[in-house]
């Protein structure tokens, strides 16, 4: 057996990651399974790509939230990124702060710093077995368990105390953390792909729609950089060339959107035609 910490990407190390905490995931749920009324379950987590400004959100099921970066080495500057932006800005965020790194690329020194400011270090390295498997091995093994009953439950970690958490998305992104410029799910974006799918539908939009979807038609209905067209006929707004292809950006999300259409679609599917006003927009 071979210790081998090479990994290429940021994104690399982020699905390594992923796969640790989804294989300790399957473990917890096993253990829950089987658990007798009274006796204490072990965290699952919910793992939101690209969230808040985090490369990975994680989300227990009591909802305690852990913040992780990703970087390819550890040093002063990523500490700092994984740190408040500003002096109230601990007030909001999540319950705890990590940053994930390759075993190897870590600044002497850094890891009682870190732990001073209140930040866990991950570390990650892969080992080659026989037969060309390779496993990986995450330091600290255990995410934090609030509920643990005891301090080993939570070792290695260091709670914020957050008045508010981040705010989550209503779906799990369909994009991979650590990667260059990332694509986030927005709230904007949820709303924005709900008003695409209508416009799929209808083949139009109206105003009413937007307000409805609680999103700003001006973006949307600008006469020349808006990313719909007014329609005079139709009385509605259409499809153009600046029209943003959210499917192709989020198609699992999208899909998922479009599955929940009786949640959240206008009750009046067929708003007249006056309520548009296009002409008002392309004036």
């Amino acid at each position: 057996m071979t210790k081998s910490t090479d990994f290429l990407t940021e994104a690399d190390l982020v699905a390594a990651f992923v796969a640790d905490v989804q294989a300790q995931n399957e473990h917890h749920a096993r253990h829950n399974a089987g658990c007798a009324p009274g006796q204490r379950r072990r965290p699952v987590w919910t793992i939101y790509p690209e969230t808040a400004g985090w490369d990975l959100l994680l989300v227990d099921d009591a909802g305690v939230q852990v913040g992780v970066e990703a970087k390819l080495s550890l040093n002063a500057k990523v500490i700092c990124q994984a740190l408040p932006e500003h002096r109230w800005a601990d007030d909001h965020g999540p319950d705890y702060r990590a940053v994930l790194v390759p075993s190897d690329k870590v600044q002497a020194n850094l890891h009682p710093i870190a732990a001073a400011l209140g930040l866990t270090i991950l570390t990650a390295h892969r080992e080659d077995r026989w037969g060309g498997k390779v496993s990986v091995h995450i330091q600290p093994r255990a995410l934090p368990d609030e509920h643990g009953g005891d301090s080993w439950s939570v070792k290695g970690w260091f709670s914020w105390l957050p008045t508010k958490r981040c705010a989550l998305p209503d779906y799990i992104p369909d994009v991979q953390g650590g990667k260059p410029c990332p694509v986030a799910l927005t709230t904007w974006k949820i709303k924005a792909i709900k008003l695409l799918i209508l416009l799929e539908r209808r083949g139009g939009v109206t105003r009413r729609d937007m307000a409805h979807l609680g999103i700003s038609p001006s973006r949307w209905t600008d006469a020349y950089h808006g990313f719909l067209a007014a329609d005079r006929i139709k009385g509605q707004y259409v499809r153009c060339d600046r029209t943003p292809d959210l499917r192709a950006q989020h198609p699992t999300n999208w899909t998922q959107i479009e599955a929940d259409f009786a949640k959240w679609a206008p009750a009046d599917l067929l708003t007249p035609a006056n309520d548009a006003q296009p002409k008002d927009a392309a004036a």
